[in-house]
C-alpha cells in the first residue's frame, strides 16, 4: 500500500505544473512522448510504480529488468517479468525451460488484461512472440460450475501442450482418473478439478509431492506449455515451407516438432516460417488502451538495441555460411527501424539521468521534478538525527520504511534518545511529521517541492535481505514418479505405476500402485506416503517379493555396516570434540564494515551459514563444518568472513585451493577486500619464486602474515604457522583423505570449514550422521542468471557462434575435447 502523501494523484499535478505542463492534458494525450529528466533512483521507481496506465517498462538488459521488478514490487504493485528468448537460431534440445515458462505465463496475463505492469529487457523489442489471439485460444480456462466433460478438458490441455501422465509430477503434466483431472500448470502450481458428471464441482490446489489437496479456488487458467503456437493455417504453411528443404536436417527436425496448438519449444528454429502466427510485444496490449512504454535510460536502451542488431546480423552471416540456418532466419529479428516505427503509435516515457538525446523518440513534453537521494544513514546514524531535525524545521513530512515492525519500533526508541518524536504507522498514513513504518521499500527519495521524504529500507538498516527465490529441497526431489523404483519401509523395493482411485465402503480414496516381484501389487494410500522413498542407487535394482524375508535381512546387514562405520568415525572425531577450542570474540565494528563492503546482496542461506559458523567460533568448540552450495552460490564469501573473524582475534587463517589458478583468483579477491584494514595476506603456490615463498614462510612462522591462500604446497613439512586458527578447504573432493587430515594432526585445535559443490560420499555421510556439521546454500543469489544447457551436433559454425557470443558479453569460454591429439595450437 502506498502512503497517501506519495500517491501521484495527490502530487502529480503540482509536480507537472512546476514545469508549465497541464497534467490532465498529458494524461489524455494518446501519443504523448515524455522525457523525465534527472530524477534520483528512488523517485524514478516511485513514479514508475504509481503511474496508473497499463505499462511496459524496458531496461537495457536482463539484470536491470529484474532489479526494476524487485524495486517496483516493493511498492505493493503486481509486476510481471517478460524474459527474452535466449536463442532463436540454433536447432537444439534445451534442458532448462524456466525462461520460456515465465515468458508464456506473462504473455497469458497480458493477453487476458491481468498484467498492468510488465518489465522486460531491450532484447524483447527485437523478438517475435506468438500472436495475442493464439495465446488466448490455447489458454485453458476453467471455473467452478463450468459445463465440460473431463475428456473434453483433457483434449484442450493436450492441444495446449500438456502431457497426459499416470500421475502429475512436473510442470506441463496432467492426469485423468474418472471424475478427477489433475493439472500442473507451467508455473509449477498443481490443481485438482473435481467433476460431477460434466459439471465442474470444485477446483483445489494440490501438493504434487503428497497429492493432498488444500485451499479451493474459483477459477484457474492454464497457459500453453510453449510460446511457439500455431493454428491450422499456420501449421500447414510452415510444414509446406520447410518441405522445400528436404536435405536440411535442421529444417526436417523442426518440421517434425510442429503441431497445431502448442509446439515443442525446440521448434523455435522454424520461427521465420510461422506466417501470421507471430507479432511484436507491442501488439499484446489492448487497442483501446494503448500501453505506456517506459524506457529506463532510453539512450542506453537505444545503444543496446544497435549492438544487438549488429550482433544478430553477424551471427546470421556466420551460421548461414556454416549451413546451420537459412536466409529466411534474418526475419526472426525485428529491425531497429521497425521498432522505432511502432513506437510512433504508442505513448512513450523515458527516464534519463543526463541527456534528452535518446535516438528512440522525440520528446513532446519534458518534466524535471526536483528530487534528491537519501543519505545512507545506517553508515552514520548521527547524520539521520541532524537531517530529521532539519526536515522538522522546514515542514517536510518523513516516512521511514524500516522493513519490519520490530525494526520500526527500535528506530522510534533510538530517536527518542535524541528528543525526536517518531510515530508508528502500519501503512505510512497518519498524524505526525515523522512516521516509522514496517514497509519495505528499498530506496528512498526527497521531493523538496512537495515537502515529502521517504527514507528507504536500504538507508535505514542497510542492505535489503531477500528470500524471494524458492528452491526444491532434497526431500521433494526424491518424490516417486511413475516408473521410479521406490522403497517401502516394510515391504522393500518395488516399481511405482502411478495412482488409482479405489472405493472402500461408501468412500473413494486415492492410492499409489506399487508392483513387486512375481506381479504382486501393493496399494499405498496417499496419506501414508511417509512410508515410501524413491530408490537411490543402481539403475535397475532387484525387486523384493511381498511377504518375503530378504528385505529384512538386507536392512540388518546395512545396520551392522553403518554401526561399524559410525564407531570408527566417532572415535576419530571424539578426540577433537572433547578438546575445547579458542573462544572467539563477538563481532566488532571492523567485522561489520568488512561484511558491508560486500558488493552483492547475501541470500538467506548465506546469512544462516555465516551465523552458524560464528556461533561455532564464539562458543569455543572446535569447528568441523561442511558448507555445500552450487557454483556461484556464495561459498567463498562465507569463508572470507570466517577468515576475517579469525584474524581479528590474532589468529591465522589458511584457504587451501586445489589449483594455482583458483588460488590466484581467491587471493586477488581477498586482498582487494582487505585493503582498508591493513591485514596482510600471502599467496603460496609453485608459481611464486623461491625467494617470495621463503619470505612468506618466515612471515607465517612469526605471525606477521595473517592469512594465506595456498595450494598443496602448504602441506609441506617446512610450513609452520605462528597460531593457526582456521583451515578452509575449497573443493574438498579434490584432496585426498591424507591431505585433509595432515593439518588437523599438526594443529589439533584448528577450526575446519570445508567448501564443496559436490561433496564426496564419506564427507557427506559424516555430515549427515552428525559427526560433522553441515550448512546448505540452496538459494541462488539475486541477479544470478540460470544456466542453460543445450545438446547439439558439432559444427564449426555453431562452435564459432557460441564462442563469439560469450566473448561479446565479456564472458569466458572453455572448449573440452575427448582426444588430446585433436588439440591444435
Amino acid at each position: 500500500m502506498t502512503p497517501s502523501i506519495f500517491q501521484l494523484q495527490n502530487m502529480g499535478e503540482k509536480l507537472a505544473s512546476l514545469q508549465g505542463i497541464n497534467a490532465k492534458k498529458l494524461a489524455d494525450d494518446k501519443l504523448s512522448a515524455v522525457c523525465v529528466l534527472r530524477v534520483c533512483e528512488g523517485a524514478k521507481i516511485h513514479i514508475m510504480s504509481q503511474l496508473s496506465a497499463k505499462k511496459l517498462i524496458v531496461a537495457s538488459d536482463a539484470l536491470g529488468a529484474k532489479s526494476l521488478v524487485r524495486k517496483i514490487a516493493s511498492w505493493g504493485v503486481k509486476v510481471d517479468y517478460l524474459p527474452y528468448r535466449d536463442d532463436m537460431l540454433i536447432a537444439r534440445k534445451r534442458f532448462s525451460e524456466q525462461g520460456m515458462r515465465e515468458r508464456i505465463c506473462t504473455l497469458r496475463d497480458i493477453a487476458f488484461g491481468q498484467a498492468d505492469t510488465v518489465v522486460t529487457s531491450a532484447d524483447s523489442l527485437l523478438q517475435l512472440f506468438p500472436k495475442r489471439e493464439l495465446v488466448k485460444k490455447y489458454t485453458v480456462c476453467v471455473k467452478k460450475e463450468d459445463v465440460i466433460s473431463p475428456q473434453s478438458l483433457a483434449d484442450k490441455l493436450a492441444l495446449a501442450g500438456y502431457k497426459r501422465q499416470a500421475m502429475v509430477a512436473d510442470a506441463g503434466d496432467f492426469s485423468v482418473r474418472g471424475d478427477i483431472v489433475d493439472v500442473c500448470d507451467v508455473s509449477g502450481v498443481a490443481y485438482r478439478i473435481n467433476f460431477f458428471d460434466e459439471l465442474v464441482e470444485n477446483i483445489k490446489v494440490i501438493d504434487v509431492e503428497t497429492m493432498l489437496a488444500s485451499n479451493e479456488v474459483e477459477r484457474v487458467s492454464f497457459a500453453p506449455t510453449s510460446d511457439i503456437l500455431l493454428d491450422e493455417k499456420g501449421y500447414d504453411y510452415a510444414r509446406e515451407r520447410l518441405s522445400l528443404y528436404p536435405e536440411n536436417k535442421n529444417a526436417q527436425q523442426a518440421k517434425e516438432l510442429l503441431s497445431v496448438g502448442a509446439c515443442d519449444s525446440s521448434a523455435v528454429w522454424a520461427l521465420p516460417f510461422l506466417k501470421d502466427c507471430t507479432s511484436s510485444i507491442f501488439d499484446f496490449f489492448d487497442d483501446d488502451r494503448p500501453a505506456l512504454v517506459i524506457f529506463d535510460e532510453p539512450r542506453v536502451v537505444s545503444d543496446k538495441l544497435q549492438i544487438l542488431e549488429k550482433e544478430f546480423s553477424g551471427r546470421i552471416k556466420t551460421l548461414c555460411e556454416g549451413g546451420e540456418i537459412l536466409d529466411e532466419h534474418k526475419d526472426v529479428c525485428i529491425s531497429l527501424h521497425e521498432v522505432k516505427r511502432q513506437l510512433i503509435f504508442v505513448r512513450k516515457m523515458g527516464f534519463a539521468s543526463l541527456s534528452l538525446d535518446n535516438r528512440l523518440f522525440e520528446p513532446k513534453y519534458i518534466i524535471e521534478p526536483k528530487t534528491r537521494p537519501v543519505t545512507k544513514y545506517y553508515l552514520d546514524p548521527s547524520v539521520m538525527v541532524q537531517d530529521l531535525k532539519n526536515f522538522a524545521l522546514n515542514g517536510t513530512k518523513v516516512v521511514m520504511a524500516c522493513g519490519g515492525r520490530e525494526q520500526a519500533k527500535n528506530i522510534i526508541e533510538s530517536l527518542r534518545e535524541y528528543d525526536i518524536l517518531a510515530t508508528y504507522s502500519e501503512d505510512g498514513n497518519g498524524e505526525g511529521s515523522i512516521l516509522a513504518t514496517p514497509l519495505q521499500v528499498e530506496t528512498g527519495f526527497i521531493y523538496p517541492a512537495v515537502k515529502a521524504c521517504l527514507i528507504g529500507t536500504g538507508e535505514c538498516i542497510g542492505k535489503h535481505r531477500s528470500t524471494e527465490i524458492s528452491v526444491k529441497t532434497a526431500e521433494q526431489a526424491l518424490s516417486p514418479k511413475p516408473g521410479d523404483y521406490v522403497v517401502h519401509k516394510i515391504h522393500g523395493v518395488g516399481v511405482c505405476e502411478g495412482t488409482t482411485i479405489l472405493k472402500t465402503g461408501e468412500f473413494e480414496k486415492e492410492y499409489i500402485v506399487l508392483k513387486y516381484r512375481d506381479g504382486d501389487t501393493l496399494y499405498v494410500a496417499t496419506d501414508q506416503m511417509n512410508n515410501l522413498q524413491k530408490f537411490v542407487g543402481e539403475e535397475h535394482p532387484k525387486l523384493n517379493k511381498l511377504g518375503g524375508k530378504e528385505f529384512e535381512r538386507e536392512k540388518e546387514k546395512v545396520r551392522k555396516s553403518v554401526r561399524k562405520l559410525a564407531i570408527n568415525l566417532v572415535e576419530l572425531y571424539a578426540k577433537r570434540e572433547k578438546q575445547r577450542g579458542f573462544k572467539y570474540s563477538p563481532d566488532t565494528v571492523w567485522q561489520k564494515e568488512f561484511e558491508d563492503n560486500f558488493e552483492y546482496e547475501e541470500t538467506a542461506d548465506q546469512l544462516k551459514a555465516i551465523a552458524d559458523i560464528k556461533n561455532d567460533m564464539e562458543n569455543g568448540r572446535i569447528m568441523d563444518r561442511l558448507l555445500v552450495g552450487d557454483v556461484g552460490f556464495g561459498k567463498t564469501e562465507v569463508a572470507f568472513r570466517a577468515m576475517f573473524k579469525t584474524v581479528l582475534d590474532s589468529k591465522q587463517a589458511v584457504l587451501l585451493a586445489p589449483t594455482t589458478i583458483l588460488a590466484r583468483q581467491h587471493y586477488e579477491n581477498l586482498i582487494r577486500r582487505l585493503e582498508p584494514f591493513g591485514i596482510k595476506c600471502g599467496l603460496l603456490t609453485r608459481l611464486q619464486s623461491s625467494k617470495e615463498n621463503e619470505q612468506l614462510l618466515k612471515e607465517l612462522k612469526d605471525g606477521t602474515t595473517h592469512m594465506v591462500i595456498a595450494t598443496h604446497k602448504v602441506l609441506a613439512k617446512d610450513v609452520e604457522f605462528h597460531d593457526l586458527g582456521l583451515l578452509v578447504l575449497d573443493e574438498e573432493q579434490r584432496f585426498g583423505v591424507e591431505h585433509k587430515e595432515k593439518l588437523k594432526e599438526k594443529y589439533p585445535l584448528v577450526n575446519v570449514l570445508t567448501l564443496s559443490a559436490t561433496p564426496i560420499p564419506r564427507t557427506l555421510n559424516m555430515s549427515l550422521t552428525g559427526v560433522r556439521d553441515i550448512s546448505m546454500l540452496e538459494t541462488a543469489p539475486r541477479g544470478r542468471l540460470p544456466i542453460q544447457t543445450y545438446v547439439v551436433g558439432y559444427s564449426d559454425a555453431l562452435c564459432q557462434d557460441a564462442i563469439t557470443r560469450e566473448l561479446a558479453r565479456g564472458g569466458q569460454t572453455l572448449v573440452l575435447l575427448n582426444d588430446i591429439e585433436a588439440l591444435e595450437p
